[in-house]
């Protein structure tokens, strides 16, 4: 599903911004938090990645806490299979951390 990698970049004091490219209509959920276990996470919801879109989502990461650590992990919903039902199965990306 994940065609060409996770991205991100532009990290400052407190935002940073996360994109990724699917190999099919899909949707990017992000896990925000301080600790590496993720325990309560903030969950965030990108918009869909469509063919009007190049399959891609670009998630900005902001109001971070200040010389805080962070850790996230991105997973990638498909949206449909191949008769177009919606699918549950996800497709984790990796756990990545900003310092």
């Amino acid at each position: 599903m994940l065609s060409h990698g996770l991205q991100s970049g532009d990290v400052g004091t407190d935002s940073a911004v996360s994109w990724v490219r699917a190999d099919r209509e899909a949707r990017m959920l992000v896990e925000l938090s301080t600790t590496e276990s993720l325990a309560e996470a903030q969950r965030l919801r990108a918009p869909a990645m469509l063919p009007d879109s190049d399959d891609t989502a670009k998630m900005d990461l902001g109001d971070l806490p200040a010389g805080q650590r962070m850790f996230y992990r991105v997973s990638l919903k498909s949206l449909a299979n191949g008769d177009g039902a919606p699918r549950s199965e996800f497709d984790i990306v990796e756990l990545l951390k900003f310092i």
